[in-house]
């Protein structure tokens, strides 16, 4: 029972550390010993932890692995827990999936339909299933789909593996904004404006995806009122907030054509955030970030030595940040569409250009 002392002190340590990615190093050290001992119990649990802690950053890189297992283990040993025990993992897990270029879209659909079935025989609702539709209908832009998604999503009954009022307000903003009903939007979002409803993500990520859209329909002075609730809500952002980093994409997007001082100061600061970030993100960001390098000379970058392009001199020539950001973008932009079936990701990325 040695190896119990040792995932303890791990966990101790675990416990005293405040990096979501540290830990999850540690994390990983632990499975490792459970692992090396048979150890299903541990090894579950263990788990189901990485998956909570490294959700408080921008990438998946052990998540999905872990909860493949999970799923695994719990089909050959049902007696290890209630299966209701590991479904809101499933449901971040689900996200995840949603943002992975690499998983297509005959695996997504499989592993929707089995989190359903998951879903009705522990008594849960189709409420969290809809909303998984729903947002995978609005990334591939088919708004049709995404209305008959959210309309259904109104009939289930609202329970614990439900999104929060302000997340699923934001999927309705969204789904207006895509559709052009730019009034529409706008006062759907007032709950979430106005700071009524909110939560660790909102109302920034809606507020981000607002300026833009507002700017580029003519009305850039509602945009920079709008501007001001999210440099209120980065002044209170901490490490766990940093999956935001695709909508800072998007916000520096916005203040290039505003306030390129501004904008460089936020591409600087939460760059490091974009380090193996999830695709979906990635893409946010790369894009959004274009803007900066338009053009010919240099710019100096107080960078982590952590970023693939990092220099020591901090001098930066603009063309090949520009031609390095477009890369990434015009990349995942071709194996999102390729997924999707559309060409929703290249066209947004060539408006940008």
């Amino acid at each position: 029972m040695l190896h119990n002392l040792q995932i303890q002190k791990i966990l101790v340590q675990v416990d005293t550390i405040k990096s979501p990615y540290e830990k999850v190093k540690l994390l990983k050290k632990a499975i490792n010993i459970a692992d090396g001992h048979n150890d299903i119990e541990w090894g579950f649990d263990l788990r189901k932890q990485i998956i909570e802690e490294e959700k408080n950053t921008s990438s998946c890189i052990e998540g999905l692995p872990a909860f493949t297992w999970i799923l695994e283990i719990f089909d050959q040993h049902p007696d290890i827990c209630n299966e209701s025990d590991f479904m809101l993992e499933y449901k971040w897990m689900i996200q995840a999936a949603r943002r992975n270029a690499n998983v297509s879209m005959q695996q997504f659909e499989s592993i929707v339909e089995d989190y359903k079935t998951r879903l009705l025989r522990n008594g849960f609702s189709l409420h969290s299933y809809y909303t998984s539709k729903a947002q995978m209908a609005i990334q591939q832009n088919k708004l049709d789909d995404a209305k008959e998604y959210l309309e259904l999503r109104k009939s289930e009954k609202y329970d614990d593996l439900s999104f929060c009022v302000a997340c699923e307000i934001h999927d309705m903003v969204e789904y207006e904004f895509l559709a052009g009903n730019i009034e529409k939007a706008v006062s759907l979002a007032a709950d979430i404006f106005s700071g009524k409803e909110c939560c660790k993500y909102i109302p920034f990520q809606t507020v981000c995806i607002a300026v833009n859209i507002l700017n580029e329909n003519g009305l850039g002075d509602s945009a920079e009122q709008l501007f001001k609730i999210t440099d209120f809500t980065l002044g209170k952002m901490e490490d766990a907030d940093m999956s935001n980093i695709g909508y800072i994409g998007k916000l520096i997007y916005f203040l290039t054509g505003r306030d390129k001082n501004k904008a460089w100061e936020m591409f600087e600061k939460y760059l490091p955030w974009s380090i193996n970030c999830e695709d979906y993100y990635d893409f946010q960001f790369s894009s959004g970030a274009l803007s900066l390098f338009k053009g010919s000379g240099t710019h100096r970058l107080n960078v982590n030595s952590e970023i693939s392009w990092y220099k020591p001199s901090g001098v930066y020539e603009l063309p090949e940040l520009y031609d390095y950001y477009r890369n990434q973008a015009e990349t995942l932009a071709a194996k999102f569409d390729a997924r999707n079936g559309c060409t929703n990701f290249t066209d947004e990325l060539n408006f940008r250009l």
